[in-house]
């Protein structure tokens, strides 16, 4: 998904989920996929099994931090909505 506020959904095993757009949401909930939240204030969730990536821009889009991680490790749970602030990933409503 690139447009502002999209959406976008991998059900399926080994599937990924990308959003590029701002305020865009991600998740990947099958066994081993992947779920990429890349633009602005976007968010992302994944499965038991699943890596979450997250980027942090500022108010210019600019990359300001980064986020990789499996479910259970640095404070990401599968099931979870989460968007990264301060360099750190936030739980958040869909």
């Amino acid at each position: 998904a690139t447009g502002d506020y999209g959406a976008s959904s991998a059900t399926g095993d080994y599937g990924a989920s990308v959003v590029t757009g701002p305020f865009s949401r991600a998740s990947a909930e099958g066994d081993q996929t992947i779920a990429i939240a890349a633009g602005y204030q976007s968010r992302g969730m994944i499965g038991e099994t699943g890596v979450l990536v997250l980027l942090e821009r500022d108010e210019e889009y600019r990359i300001v931090n980064k986020l990789i991680a499996c479910a259970g490790e640095q404070g990401v749970e599968a099931g979870k909505w989460y968007e990264l602030r301060g360099g750190v990933p936030v739980e958040v409503q869909p």
